[in-house]
């Protein structure tokens, strides 16, 4: 049928040969590989090299002034005052609500939509003016961006970058009822924060403040310059935030100028057997999105076909669940590092198939028996495969009339080593079955793949883009300092009065995306990691109802970065 869904996305005039609908095959595949092989939106990246076989485990590194007056520290984590001050402030940061939503609205264009944003500047102001009067602060190209400049003593020194987010994901008005407390006022227990925003990642910016707050009350001036870059639309890809404070950071500091970046990262720490794994991630996975549409005639519902567009679309996402991506654990892949130390430091876990790990690229079978126990782990899992989800889907306009638009959208998070060229063409086979089963058409990004028929067609577009990202060398002092001070807090400060504790920091990924990726340019050693003592997106409940986090990670997440920036700023190991 020729011209039947004529003025929608995809029309045929007369019917294509069988070479022609090749050669459309060929170049609709190949277009999307040149696409999809960038590593980031407008570069070519390949992976850092560096990363060693074995666990790449430190010894805990304190700052100085720690082993010669830890009082703020302690004051920090022990203190009444301090702990009511500082629950304070991070809920009225957290009755802000600065929502993104996935509409992401030019903010020249709708300066209205990101107003809130301006209130969260001001209360920020109020509530943390030192560190407002000690830093520099600039707002690139958008007033809703924050850039905060502490300078150092020493210019030859690289700057440090410690990353946030202003904004946090809506919170969904059907599920309101269900929180057991307003997501937007913010609730202490005692034991608990909860609200939208108090996990991810509202706890790392108010911290960051804080920690430069106490500094400079005890006198400190760096000697490497700090910086505090926080963007306001991470929860839908950071294009106006992070983007433009990536842009801005490049044109003024240059490539690879920048010593070190930190930012977000839900897995901060597990426990295996009698062994603590801290795990800041190196690496992160890629992700894209697959918008899957289907156009079915209308007609009325009382003389249906077999088969409506939602029960063909319902019969698709059943097909893209049913054959999820396998594990495989690639050689690039943190994970792999991760795993490693697990066999070396977890020795008192005897689930754990340490000798398959050590073996598992020069044994096949040794590797399979890993990735199914790695399969069994709900911790794990996802650090080892690409993952797809169902997310959104919409069809029909009313009870008595056929659907003729279906659209599903699947998330995909891409696994380390494998690439989103690989995850789409998965999911276009598990189209053309579908499509093939009803002698249904199909477009891809664009071009014909099969002509439509008056049955109709499928219209797949793979969009957003985005490859695993290069992964940070984890040998050499930058490393060192970073992975010896989380040991340090975890060991001193956390465990502390527990001397038999054993804390590893192993290197891992992050199951979901952040801001970094739009500051690949400025620095190899990027750090995906917010200190804390639970695992924010399994156990914080982010991006969820009754989003919470524990009042005492907060405390040691200040200590953190108030350590961090010591460390980072003995100039013995700048690196």
């Amino acid at each position: 049928m020729d011209n039947e869904f004529s003025g929608k996305p995809f029309k045929l005039g007369a019917r294509k040969t069988v070479t022609q609908l090749l050669c459309s095959s060929i170049i609709a595949l190949s277009l999307f590989w040149l696409t999809c092989k960038e590593r980031k939106p407008e570069d070519t990246y390949a992976f850092t090299s560096g990363t060693p076989k074995r666990c790449p485990a430190m010894p805990a590194l304190r700052p100085k002034s720690y082993t010669r007056d830890n009082s703020t520290i302690e004051m920090i984590v022990r203190d009444e005052a301090f702990r009511t001050e500082a629950i304070a402030k991070l809920l009225g940061a957290v009755g802000v609500k600065t929502e993104s939503f996935d509409s992401h609205l030019c903010p020249s264009q709708y300066p209205e939509s990101y107003s809130s944003f301006l209130d969260f500047h001001q209360y920020l102001k109020d509530a943390y003016p030192i560190a407002h009067e000690k830093m520099q602060l600039e707002h690139p190209k958008y007033d809703y961006n924050l850039l905060y400049t502490w300078n150092g003593s020493n210019q030859t020194l690289k700057p440090l970058v410690l990353a946030a987010h202003q904004d946090v994901v809506p919170v969904n008005p059907d599920t309101l009822s269900e929180w057991n407390h307003d997501p937007f006022k913010g609730f202490s227990d005692g034991t608990f924060l909860y609200g939208r925003g108090v996990s991810d990642c509202k706890s790392l910016l108010t911290s960051l403040l804080k920690a430069v707050e106490l500094l400079s009350q005890d006198g400190f001036t760096p000697s490497r310059t700090i910086i505090l870059a926080f963007g306001f639309d991470e929860e839908v890809g950071g294009r106006y935030g992070a983007g433009e404070l990536g842009k801005f950071l490049l044109d003024r500091y240059g490539s690879n100028g920048i010593y070190a970046i930190v930012d977000e990262g839900g897995a901060a720490i597990e426990k295996i057997g009698d062994t603590f794994f801290a795990l800041p991630a190196v690496g992160e996975k890629g992700s894209f999105s697959s918008q899957i549409e289907l156009y079915t005639p209308g007609g009325h519902s009382s003389v249906p076909p077999d088969h409506t567009g939602i029960g063909i679309m319902s019969e698709l996402v059943t097909l893209i669940e049913s054959s999820p991506f396998q594990s495989k654990v690639y050689e690039e892949n943190p994970f792999y590092s991760y795993l490693q130390c697990m066999a070396e430091f977890a020795t008192r876990d005897e689930s754990i198939p340490c000798g398959d790990i050590k073996h598992m690229f020069k044994d096949v079978g040794a590797e399979e028996r890993v990735l199914k126990w790695v399969d069994s782990h709900r911790n794990l899992k996802y650090l080892a495969k690409t993952t797809q989800a169902a997310d959104i889907i919409k069809g029909g306009i009313k009870a008595n009339a056929l659907p003729e638009l279906t659209q599903v959208t699947v998330n995909h998070r891409v696994n380390v080593g494998s690439s989103c060229n690989v995850t789409a063409m998965k999911i276009l086979r598990d189209i053309q079955k579908v499509a093939s089963s009803y002698d249904i058409g199909l477009v891809f990004n664009g071009l014909g793949i099969h002509e439509p028929t008056q049955n109709g067609y499928f219209n797949y577009t793979a969009m957003g883009f985005l490859e695993p990202a290069p992964v940070s060398p984890v040998v050499g002092p930058v490393w060192s300092t970073f992975s010896g001070t989380i040991r340090h807090v975890f060991e001193d400060v956390v465990f502390a009065g527990k001397p038999d504790t054993q804390v590893v920091v192993a290197p891992s990924i992050t199951t979901g995306n952040t801001d970094t990726a739009h500051y690949w340019d400025l620095s190899e050693n990027i750090y995906r990691y917010k200190f804390a003592t639970f695992n924010s997106v399994l156990d914080g409940h982010a991006h969820s109802v009754n989003e919470k986090m524990p009042i005492d990670s907060y405390l040691y997440l200040i200590a953190f970065n108030y350590e961090y920036i010591l460390n980072s700023n003995e100039e013995s190991r700048s690196g």
